[in-house]
C-alpha cells in the first residue's frame, strides 16, 4: 500500500480501457491510436495541477516524445481516428481524454459483463510505457494485470491480486501463450512481483502478483532488441586419406552345399510322384 504510486497515477474505468481496446479490436482504430491515447492521458495528467490563470498548451512534439518520436502527419491521423470514435478531443489550448464510464461509447451487456466497472489509478510511468509499447498482446497483458491488481481504497493505493492467463485471453482476444510471454517480460523488467501460492490456487485463480508501486523504466519500450546473428558454420568436409584400401574377403569363404531339387515325398512310404500315375496328393 502506498499514497500513490512513484511518479503519481491517473484514474481510469475499467470500462473505458475495455471500450479503447474493444475499438482497436473491430478496426475502428489503430495500434498506434491506442497508444496516442495512452499518451494523451499523460499529457492531461501532467497540466493538472496547473496553477490558476495559466493557460495549458497541447503540442504534437510532445506526443511524438512519448510515442517514440513518430511523424506529425501520422499523430495528427491518429487523433483525427480517435476523435471520430469518440476518445479524444484535441486542441492545442484544451484535450479531452475519455476516461470515465460515463464519457465512453455504449457497450453491450455482454462486453460489461467481462470486467466490474471500477476506478483503476494507473501509475504514470505505466501510461508512458503503454505509449511506447508496440506490442498488443504486451498491452492487453499489462491492462489486464491492472484490472486485476490496483486499487484506491479510502484515498490509498493497494497492489496485489490473482489474474489466470486465460482470462485476459478471452477478455482481449489475444493468445494465451503470448499473454504468458508478456506477463515474463513484465516480470523481468520489473513490474510484477510474483508471489508465492499453491498449485491448486493458481490453477483455480490464477498466478498471485504484486505491481511494484515503485517500478523506474527507461524510455526505450516497445523496441524489441534484434537477434543474435547467426552462428556460423566452418564445418568443412574432411581430407582424403592417404593410401586407403579396399576391404579383402576372407579366402576360406565356400559356397554353401547344394541340395537335392525337386519335389520331395511326405513321408518315405509314399512313392515319387511320377506322370503316369498322377493321385490326389500329387
Amino acid at each position: 500500500e502506498r499514497r500513490k504510486p512513484e511518479g503519481g497515477y491517473c484514474i481510469v474505468s475499467s470500462h473505458a480501457f475495455l471500450s479503447a481496446w474493444l475499438a482497436y479490436r473491430h478496426e475502428i482504430i489503430e495500434l498506434l491510436d491506442l497508444r496516442v491515447w495512452f499518451a494523451c492521458l499523460e499529457l492531461v495528467a501532467r497540466r493538472c495541477g496547473a496553477k490558476n490563470g495559466r493557460q495549458p498548451r497541447y503540442r504534437h512534439a510532445e506526443l511524438q516524445v512519448l510515442l517514440g518520436n513518430s511523424r506529425e502527419s501520422s499523430v495528427r491521423a491518429s487523433l483525427r481516428r480517435l476523435e471520430r470514435a469518440g476518445l479524444v478531443r484535441w486542441s492545442e489550448s484544451k484535450t479531452w481524454v475519455a476516461r470515465k464510464t460515463s464519457e465512453i461509447g455504449h457497450l453491450d451487456h455482454t462486453h460489461r459483463a467481462l470486467i466490474a466497472d471500477r476506478p483503476v489509478p494507473v501509475p504514470r510511468r505505466m501510461l508512458r510505457y503503454l505509449a511506447g509499447v508496440q506490442r498488443p498482446v504486451l498491452i492487453a497483458t499489462t491492462v489486464g494485470h491492472l484490472l486485476r491488481g490496483l486499487y484506491l481504497r479510502r484515498g490509498t493505493c493497494v497492489s496485489g491480486g490473482r489474474c489466470k492467463a486465460s482470462w485476459i485471453a478471452e477478455v482481449f482476444g489475444v493468445d494465451v501463450r503470448n499473454v504468458k510471454a508478456g506477463r515474463q517480460a513484465l516480470t523481468q523488467n520489473g513490474w510484477l512481483l510474483g508471489v508465492m501460492s499453491s498449485q491448486t490456487a493458481m490453477n483455480r485463480w490464477g498466478q498471485a502478483f504484486v505491481i511494484n508501486l515503485e517500478w523506474r523504466f527507461e524510455h526505450a519500450l516497445g523496441k524489441s532488441k534484434s537477434p543474435p546473428p547467426r552462428a556460423r558454420n566452418d564445418a568443412q568436409s574432411p581430407p582424403p586419406e592417404n593410401n586407403k584400401k579396399l576391404l579383402i574377403g576372407s579366402g576360406t569363404q565356400e559356397p554353401a552345399q547344394r541340395g537335392a531339387s525337386g519335389a520331395y515325398a511326405r513321408n518315405a512310404f509314399v512313392r515319387a510322384p511320377c506322370f503316369r500315375r498322377v493321385i490326389l496328393d500329387d
